[in-house]
């Protein structure tokens, strides 16, 4: 078995592909792109040519820029953060992953790790109601 982390654009899909078979990798982790950078559709056509081709998606990992904090203490941008990360973990699901990997996008300020710790517990609990509907697990 072959494990690859995989670069994913809407306009070198084919391409990716050819060269992951060329690398005899077999198991992927996909990127945020895979999930995000296409609709519903499209990431289940990408998931659907990956497994006709013999590769599959095993973990997919979460959207972890700045933008995509769920821990921020604006509340405009923490939602926005919030909507992208569900977003993402509903799509994981259409790809046949088990797992969606999360984590931080940054180091914070010391006077705001409590307010931010806060924010961040309330927005897992909420990705957490999504990958139990979703069978998804986040890592």
């Amino acid at each position: 078995m072959e494990l690859g982390v995989c670069r994913w654009r809407p306009d070198d899909s084919d391409q990716a592909v050819e060269l992951l078979l060329a690398q005899g990798v077999d198991i992927i982790e996909a990127p945020p792109a895979f999930v995000l950078d296409f609709d519903d559709a499209g990431v289940q056509a990408n998931s659907q040519r990956l497994t006709a081709a013999g590769i599959r998606i095993n973990v997919c990992h979460g959207p972890f820029a700045h933008d995509d904090d769920i821990s921020v203490l604006d509340s405009g941008a923490r939602a926005a953060a919030l909507e992208r990360q569900v977003l993402a973990l509903r799509r994981v699901a259409l790809t046949g992953a088990h797992c969606m990997v999360v984590h931080p996008s940054g180091p914070v300020c010391v006077s705001e790790v409590a307010a931010r710790y806060d924010h961040l517990r309330r927005g897992l609990d909420v990705m957490l109601k999504t990958a139990e509907q979703t069978g998804v697990k986040l890592a």
